[in-house]
């Protein structure tokens, strides 16, 4: 707390990113990723060129991802998840968590894809053929390299 009061009194002094990110990455520790969240949003707002801005971006979407709470609840921490890493890959093409970037947004796209696969599922299920057609072709226009596209793939053929 007294660290946040210091960073909100004086936000440009020499060192406050620093600061900023280590108070970041407390709330990470104590697994509080919602205020880690809303001081990397803020962090990214004041310190856009610091040297810690970059890691700040991926933790971010690490944040986001680790309040999803599973396939059947909200998709909306995915999708934020996804756009935060996203822009680290677009702001840090060479940063030293590329490729971890990279697998965090296709760990993402699987459970986006298992999400639309159980709708179709649900419909198949409930007599509704036409309505699971509809999202078995989704998920595997939207998501062609997941397990899911080849799982809806065969479930279209079923359904013929």
């Amino acid at each position: 707390e007294i660290v946040k009061a210091l960073i909100e009194k004086y936000p440009y002094e020499e060192g406050s990113d620093q600061f900023h990110y280590l108070l970041i990455n407390h709330y990470i520790d104590e697994e509080d990723y919602e205020q880690a969240t809303l001081e990397s949003d803020l962090f990214l707002t004041t310190y856009p060129g610091s040297q810690w801005a970059p890691t700040v971006q991926f933790q971010k979407g690490a944040a986001q991802l680790a309040t999803h709470q599973g396939v059947p609840y909200d998709p909306t921490p995915l999708n934020d998840a996804r756009k935060s890493f996203q822009d680290y890959l677009e702001n840090n093409p060479n940063g030293d968590r590329t490729q971890e970037a990279k697998e965090r947004l296709s760990e993402i796209d699987e459970k986006r894809a298992q999400k639309d696969f159980e709708v179709a599922d649900f419909y198949r299920r409930t007599g509704h053929p036409d309505s699971a057609r509809v999202y078995f072709e989704m998920v595997m226009r939207r998501y062609p390299n997941t397990s899911w596209s080849q799982r809806a793939q065969a479930e279209l053929e079923a359904l013929k």
